[in-house]
């Protein structure tokens, strides 16, 4: 029986590694795809400067851009929680050059200047942290243009669409 008993543990022991269940990237992101802004709660979402639900519409421009990318029709969006927590999520991963993945993250805003010459109907520039990576950051009250690197496409994106 002592034999048994031993035998059995063995056979549990070295079975249980198989079965457990590998994540890859494809199936975290899908995750996220399956979030919606909507079943966030409004409360996160009031306060000012960049807070808010954003959906991304456009990747243009940049020095060395592959070339300029039309999200319009796609659900792709950034949701800035007053929090401090920043989700990025939807139903399409955005191309590689532009390196925005899903998750969510902490994030740290703040206004560098206003914005004094005639540049789209931006009024402020500022500095946004995602993590470990800045962005700069061009703000109106319906639209945040994000600046990874000049030789990257900068990532418009529409608030409450």
């Amino acid at each position: 029986m002592k034999l048994y008993c031993c035998l059995l543990i063995v056979l549990v022991i070295a079975v249980s590694p198989s079965c457990k269940k590998q994540i890859n990237k494809e199936e975290d992101s899908t995750i996220f795809s399956n979030v919606s802004l909507q079943n966030l709660p409004d409360s996160l979402f009031v306060g000012g400067g960049i807070i808010g639900k954003w959906k991304l519409t456009k990747a243009k421009g940049g020095m060395n851009a592959i070339g300029n990318y039309d999200f319009y029709r796609d659900n792709i969006f950034l949701g800035v929680m007053n929090n401090g927590s920043i989700i990025r999520l939807g139903d399409k991963e955005v191309p590689a050059e532009v390196d925005f993945p899903f998750g969510t993250y902490n994030y740290v805003f703040k206004i560098l200047r206003p914005v004094n010459y005639n540049y789209g109907n931006f009024k402020d520039y500022g500095e946004l942290t995602i993590g470990n990576k800045k962005f700069g950051c061009y703000t109106s009250d319906s639209t945040l243009m994000l600046i990874q690197d000049y030789d990257m496409p900068f990532l418009y994106f529409n608030k409450n669409i």
